[in-house]
């Protein structure tokens, strides 16, 4: 009894189930960890100090009364943006076909996976995988929105944006820069579970 105890304990879908488990509990501490310190130190993160150089260079470009170059760089953010959410919307709608037709799993689960383990839940894995896909169209999509009313309020006047002046530019452009990294975030962290979730013991969903 305590041999077929211990057998158990080894096997592959007890520690895929649990290297998952850990990771999902890192990613949750990383982020919790990084909120907390954008709230204390903003300059100590990638968001605060992005943040920080978009109000620079929304001041430098409104200074300079450079239109043409403040559109040339807008351009860029926007085709990255609209990339990211194609790629999102594609990856989504593919995954959610696949999920839809069926198949056999256990079969390509071994063909990925060294060590194969059993997924009879594989349908609905995918159709958690299509939905995060969605979520990061969403906020990709949602960038755009604000990279282009950006666009607008920078070629206006100060005086025609009343008290709010340049922070109102600005905001908006922290706010699309803050929907893009959230939306490529979304899809740098499915890579892995795509992995993990295919069958392979130890691949735990993180950020890449």
């Amino acid at each position: 009894m305590i041999e077929e105890t211990s057998l158990s304990l080894l096997q592959p879908p007890l520690w895929a189930l649990v290297a998952e488990l850990l990771g999902f509990a890192l990613l949750i501490a990383h982020q919790l960890y990084i909120s907390r310190l954008f709230r204390i130190a903003p300059e100590r993160t990638c968001r605060g100090r992005a943040n920080q150089l978009r109000q620079q260079w929304v001041t430098r470009m409104r200074a300079l009364g450079s239109n043409l170059l403040a559109a040339q760089t807008l351009r860029d953010w926007v085709m990255s943006a609209g990339l990211l959410a194609a790629t999102g919307i594609l990856l989504s709608l593919g995954i959610f076909s696949l999920a839809l037709q069926g198949g056999d799993w256990v079969r390509l689960s071994a063909t990925l996976s060294l060590a194969p383990v059993p997924v009879a839940p594989m349908g609905l894995k995918l159709l958690i995988l299509a939905a995060l896909f969605f979520i990061a169209f969403v906020y990709c999509a949602l960038a755009l929105r604000f990279y282009n009313r950006t666009g607008l309020l920078i070629h206006l006047e100060q005086e025609d944006q009343g008290d709010a002046g340049d922070g109102l530019v600005v905001a908006t452009l922290n706010r699309a820069g803050e929907y893009s990294i959230w939306g490529c975030a979304a899809i740098c962290w499915r890579c892995p579970s795509a992995s993990g979730w295919s069958g392979q013991t130890g691949s735990s969903p993180g950020p890449c």
